[in-house]
């Protein structure tokens, strides 16, 4: 994938109700996930979404699903959804079969299943590239981190501060090295504690 984090989100049409993404966004954050129909990968994130499906809103977060597959296999894949789960595609969807969007994605990939890269895009409220990945149609995709991800983005988004591996909202915190010493000093006093000029940690705000 070539586009970096901070670039501007391709738009692209999202039905023939909503003239397109960004309009559909209305300045949401946004989760981008390529689906493959018909497979017990995706079949299981669909319910995971599913499941998570209020915590993405809780936080301003709307999804989209983007597949390459045929509208047979679309169709015949929300009605195994319905009978074995008792609900369809947990998303809206949009259909990308000549690849438009997913060339704008720098995600298309003729020999993968479906055409696209199995790859995940979290937009921005201001239409940009926030976080990116891609991975193997066999591989699970793990949406409660994706959720931790979306957290971690709005504190530091917020607050002058870093997270650290495995951070969880009411951890401590990290400072940036831009962040003048005497500056942290006077910001939070005994709170501060430095372990090296570029470790510094805080509580959490």
């Amino acid at each position: 994938m070539s586009l970096a984090i901070g670039a501007n989100a391709p738009d692209f049409t999202v039905d023939d109700d909503i003239s397109s993404f960004h309009d559909w966004r209305n300045g949401s954050r946004a989760l981008i996930v390529a689906l493959k129909a018909l497979s017990p990968t995706c079949t299981t994130e669909c319910q995971t979404l599913l499941r998570l499906k209020d915590e993405f809103k809780s936080r301003n977060v709307k999804l989209i699903a983007l597949s390459g597959d045929t509208q047979d296999d679309l169709g015949r894949w929300s009605d195994d959804l319905q009978a074995l789960f008792g609900h369809g595609l947990p998303c809206r969807l949009v259909i990308d079969h000549d690849r438009t969007i997913a060339t704008s994605y720098d995600i298309a990939a003729p020999t993968a299943p479906g055409g696209l890269q199995r790859a995940l895009f979290i937009v921005a409220p201001d239409g940009r590239i926030e976080f990116a990945s891609c991975g193997p149609v066999t591989a699970g995709r793990n949406f409660e981190e994706i959720l931790r991800l979306i957290d971690s983005i709005r504190l530091t988004q917020r607050a002058r501060v870093a997270t650290s591996a495995e951070w969880r909202p009411g951890d401590p915190v990290w400072l940036p090295p831009s962040l003048p010493q005497e500056e942290a000093e006077q910001r939070y006093g005994a709170t501060l504690q430095t372990f090296r000029p570029y470790l510094r940690m805080v509580p959490g705000p």
